[in-house]
């Protein structure tokens, strides 16, 4: 994925208070996603589970009154909302990625006196049933003289 920007923001989300209770998270997640498309400047908004589960912890009616998340807009205008945790796990993971591999490592040649004995599997029998074919009675039809 190509960047666009990735930055950090302490997103208050304070105004969720002044809604009734049992309105209070929806309306966190609205607020995180109007602050997200106007600084991330694009309508498309994806909020990741993380954040979301955040928000939700203290149930519907106390939602934190700011959070700190990262966002990461790419290069379609898809603006992704993540944690700092996990932006930081997926830092260090890209790092790792861009270690460099040896792409023609030296091979050591080494002498091998004997090769060990190929150690054949010991076969075990497995014990079938027989079986059995159904003997059939003979079913023998008599032959009765037309009578005329």
């Amino acid at each position: 994925m190509a960047k666009e920007f990735d930055r950090e923001y302490n997103v208050p989300l304070g105004r969720a208070w002044i809604y009734p209770k049992q309105r209070r998270s929806k309306r966190a997640v609205k607020l995180l996603r109007e602050f997200a498309a106007k600084h991330g400047k694009s309508e498309q908004v994806k909020i990741s589970e993380e954040v979301s589960e955040q928000i939700w912890e203290n149930g519907i009616r106390n939602p934190p009154r700011k959070i700190k998340v990262r966002l990461v807009k790419d290069k379609n205008g898809l603006v992704t909302v993540n944690t700092l945790e996990s932006a930081k796990t997926e830092v260090e993971e890209v790092k790792k990625e861009e270690q460099i591999i040896d792409i023609k490592p030296e091979i050591e040649n080494k002498e091998v006196k004997e090769l060990p004995e190929e150690v054949k599997p010991e076969v075990t029998e497995e014990v079938k049933p027989e079986v059995t074919e159904e003997v059939k009675p003979e079913v023998t039809e008599e032959v009765k003289p037309e009578e005329n």
